[in-house]
């Protein structure tokens, strides 16, 4: 299916699906296409089939008035998938002669058939996914696109999008909804993976960890981050990398001062060709969607240039802290414990790692303030984050079924211990694999 507006050489195409129907009949009608009796019968043909849609939807066919109104939307939103890609003249004219139960099928079929290429989309963007620890990102393909999926139901509300897509696209211009809005989402995703996976992990992660020190729970764009600063080394002819030193920065202040803001949008889009080029990716679509994402975000330069922060745009790398490694050994006093474990249950998420490398004397004193209620959900992954593979494969030795049957905070743990492992790269889940399974067998 089309996601975007077309045009003919004659005339403008409405390709929203759940709007087509409605355009159509105004058109035919201002156009002289549709007479009177051709929109009667549309219209009549059209409460035929909702009649039809209400009686398979419950045997007695006396629903509420507010699901009429929503399968009335989907029917409309079917008939609509069958039309948005012909040429206008021919989508009216197959709409004054072919009754709108016939056209229905037509769009019931198409829907599945899109329904089908959205899954194997997913399929292909969980196969190459973001190593990243973003939870918006990582609970949107694994959880709210899937729901999607799972919930989706072309019979009766096929206009609808359920699901919780929260991961925002880096441009998201698209008034659709139902499977058209999750294939156009799934095309634009596909495409921010491919340059984010363009870029060592490593890299991309130190980036964002100059963006934001809370940039695991912020709704951000990952592609967006990296195209700005690889739009200032392309503006530099320097090397396409995601570090901006800091001699590069104090150049590109050189080079865009005094710029007028039009011109800067200008000078930032004209460098998707050299980005594109530099990873091997010169094709359209990724070069309109890089183009569009710089343009977005050439006011945050503006800004950025004229109070004298550009390091707040174009990032430089910040090291992220030590590894911790936890061993066997001696613990914590009782009262140092609970002292520890008082401040933590009142200190913000950010600083719980720190509280703990500060502390915890032994892999006991870990693994007791995982399951001491003073840290929650996503500040798991925060900890985690600032283990060594050592670490993290000794706690992966203890998430076995052997174990779990201990507390309710031992398996809260160690599942959000296994949903942060996809997170990282190849070789390092291999690495923690290989380490825990080395235990598993030493302890037996």
């Amino acid at each position: 299916m089309s996601d975007i507006k077309t045009i003919t050489q004659d005339h403008p195409v409405e390709s929203r699906a759940h709007r087509v129907f409605a355009s159509l009949m105004e058109i035919g009608t201002v156009q002289g296409i549709l007479c009177p009796s051709d929109v009667t019968g549309i219209q009549t043909q059209s409460m035929a089939l909702l009649q039809g849609r209400l009686a398979a939807y419950t045997e007695n066919s006396s629903v509420r008035q507010d699901i009429a109104e929503r399968i009335m939307a989907s029917n409309l939103y079917t008939v609509g998938y069958a039309l948005c890609d012909l040429p206008l003249e021919l989508s009216i004219q197959k709409l004054q002669r072919t009754p709108p139960a016939e056209i229905y099928e037509e769009g019931k079929d198409l829907i599945w058939q899109d329904v089908e290429r959205a899954k194997a989309m997913l399929g292909g963007i969980l196969r190459h996914r973001i190593k990243t620890t973003n939870m918006a990102y990582n609970d949107t393909i694994t959880k709210g696109i899937p729901l999607f999926f799972n919930s989706y139901d072309v019979d009766f509300f096929a206009n609808e999008t359920p699901g919780s897509i929260d991961y925002p696209l880096c441009y998201d211009a698209m008034d659709t909804c139902g499977i058209q809005y999750m294939l156009c989402y799934l095309k634009m995703l596909t495409i921010e993976h491919q340059l984010c996976n363009a870029f060592p992990t490593e890299d991309m992660k130190a980036l964002l960890r100059s963006h934001s020190k809370s940039h695991k729970q912020d709704l951000i764009n990952i592609f967006e981050i990296m195209v700005l600063n690889l739009s200032g080394n392309a503006l530099l002819h320097a090397p396409l990398t995601l570090n901006i030193v800091r001699d590069d920065r104090l150049r590109l202040e050189t080079l865009l001062e005094g710029v007028p803001p039009l011109k800067l949008k200008l000078m930032l889009g004209n460098t998707s060709h050299a980005i594109c080029q530099g990873i091997g990716m010169a094709n359209d679509a990724m070069g309109r969607l890089i183009a569009q994402s710089l343009m977005k975000q050439s006011p945050r330069v503006v800004s950025a240039l004229k109070n004298r922060c550009l390091d707040t745009a174009f990032l430089t790398f910040k090291e992220s802290s030590p590894a911790l490694r936890f061993q066997e050994g001696a613990s914590m006093d009782d009262v140092a414990f609970r002292r520890v474990i008082k401040t933590m249950a009142n200190s913000e998420p950010e600083g719980k790692p720190a509280l703990i490398h500060a502390n915890a004397k032994s892999l006991t004193d870990l693994t007791d303030m995982l399951e001491a209620s003073c840290i929650h959900d996503e500040e798991y992954l925060m900890v985690f984050a600032s283990l060594d593979d050592a670490t993290l494969a000794m706690l992966m030795s203890r998430t076995d079924d052997e174990h779990l049957h201990a507390s309710k905070a031992q398996i809260t743990w160690g599942e959000w211990l296994r949903r942060y492992l996809p997170t990282l790269d190849t070789d390092r889940q291999k690495r923690i694999t290989t380490l825990s399974a080395s235990i598993a067998e030493t302890a037996l």
